[in-house]
């Protein structure tokens, strides 16, 4: 099943012209926690690269980026690799 055919299951009186146009990002229903390359950030942050598995946290050196809202989330290591948003403590 296409992604548009199950968004228009979920949403049957949406307009055809709107999921023409729409993008993953809006099409989402909820917050996303992990991002994939390509994908535009959500917020202001800093970034880190994890693993696609939920045991493969302990990543060796993992990147790391600062992207404000709107930016593409750049190539990671490699393709089993998503990014995530981490907390940072705000010093004023």
């Amino acid at each position: 099943m296409r992604s548009d055919d199950h968004f228009r299951k979920q949403a049957p009186g949406i307009d055809r012209r709107i999921l023409e146009h729409a993008t993953p990002e809006v099409m989402a229903v909820g917050e996303r926690s992990e991002f994939t390359p390509g994908y535009k950030a959500p917020n202001n942050g800093v970034y880190i690269e994890v693993g696609a598995h939920p045991d493969s946290e302990d990543l060796h050196h993992p990147k790391r980026v600062y992207l404000h809202k709107g930016e593409r989330f750049p190539e990671t290591t490699n393709d089993d690799r998503k990014w995530r948003r981490i907390k940072t403590s705000h010093k004023h």
